[in-house]
């Protein structure tokens, strides 16, 4: 089944601080909440934003679909690593209070004394939110391991050029040699050593490389914990290029495909007033109905057909059918006033064929609803999926050749293995399988990370 996870709601977005954007992220929520088997948020997300928690001090609907577990919220295992642990526990009389003290004492709240002293929400969470936990060591370390296979990828070469890769390469090297044994590389190397160092050998990155470099960072930084805990991430289009870094190889997508789901939707103003008032039942029997099980099951964090795409837009249109139908029942608007006559998209690109990395294959990004239309006067591509899901196989057969008769080298793949080392074999699964009706006649194949 489909898990999500949100970054529109991270601490740092005007969504979750801005007051004007409070109903919007009250709406995209509850949205997830209707397309999302479990929609996931982490304890910054929470204790950091000034918006998500007006949401569960005083949305009732996000209380109750809290209460019954259909929000889980991923929470620290343990702090104790810090040697000032001590001081954020001593005065907290339950969890999520000492997590506020820990955040306070970094200097994390965005929001002001008199907004985080009221607690009552966070005791609510205390007592009634379903939890999973993340270690944060473990997190740490995918963080750096993400950052440094983005810095030291075949695309990071084609993007930085020979000089520049080989100098960064070489620093990450020396940065990892002076931390403390099982020391990750950290945010500070990327943001400020690492320009630091160029900048002072007379070598600054162009305004190009450091668009590149940045993107090498915001993705494992937005990306970190859904990639830690196996979750569907969704994302703005400003994280598009950062996502495509870490896919760990340059795929050559085409020019974006629309294709129409449902040719009158409800104009943005009145899907967003109709999810703020929808009632726990309304969501619950949305999502117990025929519609959301379907797309759940093909969207799933699992799926690897490229043939799905299409199954999955077609999904989506009956549970946006499931979803509307509740909101014109609670607005009761006249249908000239509620339906906008531009077309409900969902955007498709496919990869097919070889890149730079040297493999070949097919995989299709889709991204439904991706912009919503207008609201408060920006755009929104918030309700509904932000989403890029990433489906299909990218396969590329080693030592086999169809005149062979089924004869192939062993040592091929050992030998690319070998040559390309981390950055082959800790970004793609490499699998053998036996061909059906062929014998003994074997095939190789890569895919993406997370297909079956």
């Amino acid at each position: 089944m489909r898990d999500t996870y949100s970054l529109v709601l991270h601490d740092d977005t005007a969504h979750s601080n801005d007051p004007a954007m409070e109903r919007l992220l009250t709406a995209h929520v509850i949205y997830n909440l209707l397309t999302s088997n479990r929609f996931f948020v982490s304890d910054n997300q929470i204790i950091g934003t000034r918006n998500f928690r007006q949401i569960i001090r005083h949305n009732s609907t996000v209380r109750e679909m809290i209460e019954n577990k259909s929000i889980v919220i991923l929470v620290r295992d343990k702090w104790d690593w810090h040697p000032k642990w001590e001081s954020d526990t001593k005065d907290a009389s339950f969890y999520w209070e000492a997590l506020q003290n820990s955040f306070v004492r970094n200097g994390k709240m965005r929001t002001s004394k008199e907004f985080y002293s009221i607690k009552h929400e966070l005791r609510f969470l205390e007592e009634n939110a379903a939890t999973e936990n993340w270690s944060y060591r473990d997190v740490s370390d995918n963080f750096s391991k993400l950052l440094r296979d983005n810095l030291t990828s075949p695309l990071a070469h084609d993007r930085l050029g020979d000089v520049l890769y080989e100098r960064i390469s070489s620093l990450i090297e020396q940065e990892i040699s002076e931390k403390p044994a099982g020391d990750s590389l950290g945010t500070t190397f990327i943001q400020e050593k690492l320009l630091a160092v160029l900048k002072a050998e007379g070598a600054p990155p162009t305004d190009k490389q450091l668009s590149f470099l940045r993107s090498c960072y915001i993705g494992p930084y937005a990306a970190n914990l859904p990639n830690a805990k196996r979750l569907l991430p969704q994302y703005t289009d400003d994280l598009a290029e950062a996502f495509d870094i870490m896919r760990g190889c340059k795929l050559d997508w085409t020019k974006p495909e629309t294709t129409t789901i449902k040719s009158r939707p409800l104009k943005t103003s009145f899907l967003v007033e109709g999810l703020l008032r929808l009632t726990p039942d309304d969501i619950n029997q949305v999502r117990s109905g025929f519609a959301f099980k379907r797309f759940n099951n093909l969207s799933s964090n699992e799926s690897d057909r490229v043939e799905a795409a299409k199954e999955i837009s077609l999904a989506y249109r009956e549970l946006r059918s499931d979803i509307e139908e509740k909101i014109v029942r609670r607005l009761d608007p006249s249908s000239t006033l509620a339906f906008d006559d531009n077309p409900l998209q969902s955007t498709i690109r496919w990869f097919k064929g070889d890149t730079a990395s040297g493999l070949g294959g097919e995989a299709v990004s889709i991204a439904i609803n991706q912009a919503a239309g207008a609201f408060l006067n920006t755009t929104i591509p918030l309700v509904g999926f932000a989403a890029e899901q990433i489906l299909g196989r990218i396969k590329k057969k080693h030592g086999l050749d169809e005149r062979s008769k089924g004869r192939r080298d062993v040592h091929e793949i050992e030998d690319a293995l070998e040559r390309l080392g981390e950055t082959y074999e800790d970004k793609i699964v490499h699998l053998e399988r036996l061909e059906e009706n062929a014998g003994k006649h074997k095939i190789s194949e890569v895919f993406l990370p997370g297909s079956k």
